[in-house]
């Protein structure tokens, strides 16, 4: 019976650990575009 219950649970926490790399991957990605735009504007200003 316990192994039963223990398949979902490991399903559920392999979807949440996919969603957390995903929004990680995602928020990386928005992070390094902004601070690349950022550094080409001071680039431009000199």
């Amino acid at each position: 019976m316990q192994a039963l219950l223990g398949l979902p649970l490991i399903r559920d926490v392999i979807n949440l650990i996919y969603v957390f790399f995903m929004l990680q991957l995602k928020f990386y990605s928005e992070c390094s575009q902004f601070s690349a735009s950022q550094e080409f504007d001071s680039l431009s200003s000199n």
